[in-house]
């Protein structure tokens, strides 16, 4: 039977979404000034969302793995290696394909084309350069590893995500690497200062955003992104609130492919 190869498999044990619950009247966008808090979601500033991550989501794919920070949801599938195509280059080393992609259904009020955006090709390309560094490409001469990353749904830190969750999906499929790559970021807030880990919202409002993808264990930062104007002393701070958070992220990482094993 010939699958669908035009979009990302789903999990095999995938259930049906639960509808979306009505908005209670005590819910507010609006940030609760109690105990100092500045966050619309009552989060710290070096605060995560709920994250949930898990490796192996797909039989169909070499790899894959499924991340979800609070409304924010990724999955990524990978294919390889693989011979390499005519219309591709030809490298006598491994070469990485990324495709970063948003459903046409991730956020509200957009609808994204089957064609990528210059947004989706520029995050396909960062994504691949924070993923570069990782790979031992020396390990799968003239072979092909591609990279298929979907935003189900996007609340903010899509782009962190995907690199984090391709980073999974890479090491479930069995690509050598030297460390995985764990990444976030922070923006600054007139009313609240660095934040980790914003929303859609806090990312709109922010005047700056810092983007860092690090692989821990080696401790090498493979990607910086500074989006917006930031004055050096927030570009120092939000630095360091993202290796700090790039660590917890680690070690939620680790912990998830040990239990993908063990299964």
């Amino acid at each position: 039977m010939a699958t669908e190869r035009t979009r990302a498999i789903g999990p095999d044990d995938a259930v049906i979404p639960l509808p979306y619950p009505t908005p209670s009247s005590s819910s507010s966008d609006e940030p609760n000034s109690k105990n100092g808090n500045m966050r619309s979601d009552n989060r710290s500033r070096d605060q995560f969302r709920e994250t949930f991550m898990r490796a192996g989501v797909s039989s169909q794919a070499s790899g894959s793995a499924y991340i979800e920070m609070n409304n924010t949801k990724v999955m990524c599938t990978v294919y390889g290696p693989r011979q390499t195509t005519k219309t591709q280059e030809f490298s006598e080393e491994g070469q990485l394909f990324c495709d970063f992609k948003y459903a046409s259904f991730s956020c509200e009020g957009c609808r994204k084309g089957f064609a990528s955006d210059a947004e989706e090709k520029e995050n396909s390309i960062i994504m691949g350069q924070a993923l570069d560094a990782a790979i031992m490409f020396e390990k799968f001469p003239k072979s092909a590893v591609e990279v298929y990353v979907l935003v189900i749904q996007n609340d903010g830190g899509a782009l962190p995500a995907a690199i984090t969750c391709a980073s999974l999906a890479l090491a479930n499929a069995g690509i050598e690497m030297y460390d995985l790559v764990a990444s976030c970021s922070a923006v600054y807030l007139e009313r609240a200062g660095v934040i980790l880990d914003p929303t859609t919202l806090e990312e709109k409002e922010g005047s700056g955003r810092v983007t860092i993808a690090r692989l821990p264990s080696l401790n090498l930062i493979s990607q910086v992104m500074l989006d917006g104007e930031l004055d050096q002393a927030s570009v120092t701070e939000s630095t360091d609130l993202c290796v700090d958070g790039c660590d917890k992220l680690y070690s939620v990482m680790r912990e998830t492919l040990i239990q993908t094993i063990k299964k």
